[in-house]
């Protein structure tokens, strides 16, 4: 595999941004490579992307949990990693290929030094949890929902706020710890 860039687009669909090579189960004019992100074995070079998206996929994977371990394989030790889906307190449950929603704790067993920590020995560092939130509608109200769920975080999720005030989507950044 040659000239393949440093920055990577998974389950990029038929909108890959511009630079980044485009990996999907579904062969669009975006994809470079054709690959069932459930499986092992991606057929992608080890530590080499840089930059690496993952925008409305972790929700439809079968196994997560492999699908983190080939993250990290391909990841460059100073990698950015995005990742967003949907929140659990969004209607996003009416969608029949969704197989998990993600709250803000998602990422935690894949950290170090956490209870759940022997799950994998792949480990990233959470840098940034944002929750967002559909701005068509009332934007004050939204404005209200977005700065009490990021600020306080764990109250709006625990308590009837998440309820009150759904959110659409999550978005993590994460670093590879190597």
């Amino acid at each position: 595999m040659t000239n393949i860039p440093d920055k990577i687009d998974l389950g990029c669909g038929d909108k890959k941004p511009d630079g980044f090579y485009g990996v999907d189960v579904i062969e669009t004019p975006s994809v470079d490579l054709v690959q069932d992100l459930d499986e092992p074995d991606w057929d992608l070079p080890s530590d080499h992307f840089k930059v690496i998206r993952a925008i409305d996929v972790f929700e439809h994977l079968e196994n997560p949990v492999q699908f983190m371990e080939e993250v990290h394989r391909i990841a460059t030790s100073d990698a950015e990693i995005t990742i967003q889906g949907p929140h659990f307190s969004s209607g996003n449950w009416h969608d029949p290929t969704h197989k998990r929603l993600l709250g803000s704790r998602t990422f935690e067993h894949f950290t170090k030094d956490t209870r759940f920590d022997f799950y994998t020995q792949a480990k990233f560092r959470v840098d940034r949890v944002t929750i967002t939130f559909d701005w068509s509608e009332n934007r004050v109200y939204k404005a209200a929902a977005s700065f009490v769920a990021n600020r306080y975080t764990q109250l709006y999720e625990r308590t009837f706020l998440r309820n009150l005030m759904p959110a659409t989507n999550i978005t993590f950044r994460l670093s590879p710890e190597k």
